[in-house]
């Protein structure tokens, strides 16, 4: 956020409500946020929910994209909710705080415009493929639109499901997904126009995590000066997943001050991913992820970087 407070969205314990941590700048629960620091909500009840891209207005509101499983066809609705600086649901935007319409995809981006409508895009149904939607400041629907596909001829290989999106301040999107090639997975991360076509002064050649054979990224913000910084999963020669770092150039390639050849493979004691990052005011980066580790357990991981 712009006071330096991270905010991590995704699925709550109970597998049923979306849920919102924000975090202060020392790594603490910030308990003046929801109850203690979380926030538990529903897009839709007495279903799925998850969230999975947040933005924060220039009101200091919100808002907090993501989905809904329909219980009618069984579709990711696209879904959204706004929620006031104390973690409370704002009624004046959608139904009481939310959105949730069956759109054929679940929300992996969001982009505010400076009409003050909100972009959203998402990919859950059709990883090849996104939807574009466009809402007014009280929630209602402006308009939607599909995009080409992610990955160009040029890149022989499968896609892998989970890619996602991106807005930049340009009205740009990037978009990011794995690419299987020869037993190996990598990363490929794409910047498209404001029309949706492919960015053509951006590279966007295969790469993976330091020397991992198996990669996954799972978040991408920007960072001063056109910079991109890409968060995932490497692998480790022992076989462990590990928290996965890059950045790449303006112009989409690696660069090599950042790390070892511009990335970054961190081990934890089991199997880590990154799955979301943020970029703090002096410009280090904060990976936050899953920690999996003996006997089953699950823990939140947190990494901090240099810039």
């Amino acid at each position: 956020q712009s006071d330096g407070k991270l905010l991590v969205g995704g699925i709550a314990p109970d597998g049923q409500h979306a849920q919102l941590v924000r975090i202060r700048t020392d790594g603490s629960l910030d308990i003046g946020f929801g109850h203690l620091g979380i926030v538990q909500f529903e897009y839709l009840s007495g279903t799925s929910n998850g969230a999975f891209a947040i933005v924060e207005q220039s009101d200091d509101k919100i808002v907090a994209g993501g989905f809904a499983l329909s219980q009618q066809s069984d579709a990711y609705l696209t879904s959204l909710a706004r929620f006031d600086s104390t973690g409370a649901l704002d009624p004046g935007f959608g139904t009481n705080g939310v959105v949730a319409l069956d759109l054929v995809g679940g929300v992996t981006a969001i982009g505010l415009l400076r009409n003050g409508e909100i972009m959203t895009c998402g990919g859950f149904v059709d990883p090849s493929s996104s939807l574009f939607a466009r809402f007014r400041p009280d929630g209602t629907l402006s308009r939607t639109n599909r995009s080409a596909a992610l990955i160009s001829a040029a890149h022989t290989g499968s896609l892998t499901f989970g890619g996602s999106n991106e807005f930049l301040l340009d009205g740009k999107l990037i978009q990011w997904q794995s690419l299987n090639e020869s037993s190996k997975q990598f990363v490929v991360v794409r910047r498209l126009r404001r029309n949706q076509s492919p960015d053509s002064s951006f590279q966007s050649n295969p790469f993976g995590f330091g020397s991992s054979v198996l990669n996954a990224p799972e978040d991408v913000e920007p960072a001063s000066g056109g910079a991109l910084i890409v968060a995932g999963r490497g692998t480790e020669q022992s076989g462990d997943s590990a928290f996965g770092v890059a950045r790449l150039l303006a112009n989409g390639s690696l660069d090599a001050s950042f790390g070892e050849g511009g990335t970054v493979l961190t081990a934890f004691s089991g199997q880590a991913t990154g799955t979301a990052l943020a970029i703090a005011p002096d410009g280090k980066i904060v990976v936050t992820g899953v920690l999996r580790g003996s006997g089953n357990s699950v823990s939140l991981a947190l990494a901090r970087y240099l810039p």
